[in-house]
């Protein structure tokens, strides 16, 4: 619970924290949090923002309550189960898995890279850093687009499937990697009216006839010039 998480010590072979009030980790020991396995946050905790406390997770992170970040890195190497307010900062957040949320996922300035896959059930929503997914994307709850670039750079197959009412609309995305990116479901896909589609060379998207192009009174969606060995399958509403 409340009180500072020591980033002195070498490594923790697993670390919940858990209590009343807010923990602080770094505070006054700045310096890096190592957590050899799984770090689990099931009461509210904020990483110290000066000087940057940079964190590592050998194993998974589960977050049942209110975290915040700071502005140093935090790389996960095995997967984030999100079921708490977790909002991000300027530091830069690396999962070697995937992101499951079914709380409120809140980015910031700094970019997310993930090397599996994103689940949303709940609420996602962007800041001006960039997203980077490799595995699939889906979403049954609400997604907000940010300033930044959404990439799928998935060197396989990646199936981008949305399932809501409100549908994942997005402002920049570059397709990427090499492999086929198929839209799916029952909801919708769309490119904002200040947005660019960028095709990178040797990839295949399939709209499965849900991707729209918006427009409006002072804009519409672009698409980048498509690479000679890259193509756009399927309908695009416009």
């Amino acid at each position: 619970g409340g009180g500072n998480i020591d980033t002195s010590k070498a490594s923790y072979d697993n670390l919940t924290i858990q209590g009343a009030g807010t923990a602080t980790i770094g505070g006054a020991t700045l310096g890096a949090l190592k957590v050899a396995g799984d770090l689990t946050t099931a009461s509210p905790a904020t990483f110290d923002t000066p000087g940057g406390t940079n964190t590592s997770v050998g194993g998974n992170w589960i977050n049942n309550s209110s975290v915040s970040t700071g502005s140093g890195s935090t790389a996960i190497t095995g997967n984030i189960n999100n079921a708490g307010p977790l909002t991000l900062s300027s530091g830069i957040l690396e999962v070697g898995g995937s992101i499951s949320n079914s709380s409120t996922l809140t980015a910031g300035a700094g970019n997310i890279t993930i090397d599996g896959s994103l689940s949303n059930s709940s609420a996602v929503t962007l800041g001006s850093g960039n997203l980077t997914i490799g595995g699939n994307y889906t979403n049954t709850g609400t997604f907000t687009a940010g300033s930044g670039t959404v990439y799928f750079n998935g060197a396989s197959a990646q199936a981008l499937t949305d399932n809501s009412a409100a549908g994942t609309t997005l402002n920049n995305v570059d397709f990427s990697g090499g492999g086929t990116k198929t839209l799916t479901g029952t909801g919708s896909f769309a490119v904002s009216s200040i947005g660019v589609l960028t095709m990178e060379a040797g990839n295949t998207l399939q709209t499965g006839n849900i991707l729209t192009l918006n427009s409006s009174s002072t804009g519409s969606a672009t698409v980048g010039a498509i690479p000679s060995n890259s193509v756009i399958t399927g309908l695009v509403n416009v």
